[in-house]
């Protein structure tokens, strides 16, 4: 493979050709994790496990999914952790997770662990519990639910209170643009299971989840376009993009002639240089912050 272009790779030859290239592929019946049957959804080509709460792995793929950056953001505790919790019993469910104090003198005794780490983590899971809303939403793993789907539920929303007393009205989901009818029915799926409608409304007492508030139409970058690049020193590019889109801006992943600004952080390389040559606006990462907080 070499480079063909700015990004695209070009393949020029095959170094090894598999003697059993053309065999056929006889998928699994069961799932090699927990033996419950294997299905696939008519319109789709992905195999699932049909035990969708007592697998080990699909469990152990939620509490992963609900503590990485992009949900509660829980600072180190990622999957090892997790993993280790996990078959140590001390998490479960996510509720779990806000009990840990309780597991102090074990934890502290584990190999890796000490008093330090151990409080460094619950420090880390007590700043989580300040959450906003559609990131709270997407923690859930609720199937086809990612982060656009997540913004559109909380602008709609705004409360989580709001959000759970309105499952039973489907006609609500049916009037937001851009949810399609398999995003609605697994969201009304999800919370028609007891267990699950328990759980949020436990987090909802532990957590301080933060309403959506909706951005004013007419600031500076909304409808437009923007690219980062460079190191961010003061947030996350995560963050930075998740302002943007809270602003009404459209994340791009290249600098082109419809790019309206760039955002530079440190070592910015050949996106600035394209930029400066299109004319696009480039701000600075404190100037981007001073905007977006005007």
């Amino acid at each position: 493979i070499q480079r063909a272009g700015d990004v695209i790779p070009q393949i020029t030859k095959v170094i090894n050709k598999s003697s059993t290239r053309g065999q056929k592929i006889i998928p699994p019946k069961n799932c090699p994790v927990c033996g419950s049957k294997i299905v696939k959804a008519k319109d789709e080509a992905v195999l699932r496990c049909e035990n969708i709460m007592n697998c080990e792995a699909q469990i152990l793929g939620r509490l992963k999914h609900f503590v990485s950056k992009k949900s509660l953001n829980i600072d180190g505790f990622g999957e090892k952790q997790v993993m280790q919790f996990w078959k140590l019993g001390f998490i479960k469910v996510y509720t779990d997770i806000f009990k840990l104090e309780k597991y102090k003198k074990l934890i502290t005794q584990l190999e890796g662990w000490g008093e330090i780490s151990y409080n460094n983590l619950l420090n880390s899971i007590e700043k989580s519990k300040k959450v906003e809303f559609n990131k709270f939403i997407y923690s859930l793993g609720i199937r086809f639910v990612g982060e656009t789907i997540s913004m559109l539920l909380a602008k709609e929303f705004i409360k989580t209170e709001v959000f759970i007393n309105a499952i039973d009205k489907k006609e609500r989901f049916l009037n937001i643009n851009g949810l399609g009818p398999k995003v609605i029915d697994s969201i009304i799926l999800y919370f028609q299971n007891k267990s699950n409608k328990e759980l949020v409304t436990k987090l909802n007492n532990i957590l301080m989840i933060q309403p959506y508030k909706k951005v004013k139409s007419d600031n500076e970058f909304s409808g437009k376009n923007i690219v980062f690049t460079g190191t961010l020193s003061k947030i996350s590019r995560d963050e930075a993009k998740h302002i943007a889109i809270q602003l009404g801006a459209k994340i791009l992943n290249s600098v082109t002639k419809k790019t309206d600004y760039l955002i530079c952080g440190t070592k910015p390389g050949s996106k600035a240089t394209k930029a400066r040559g299109l004319s696009v606006k480039i701000l600075s990462e404190n100037e981007w912050i001073s905007k977006t907080n005007e």
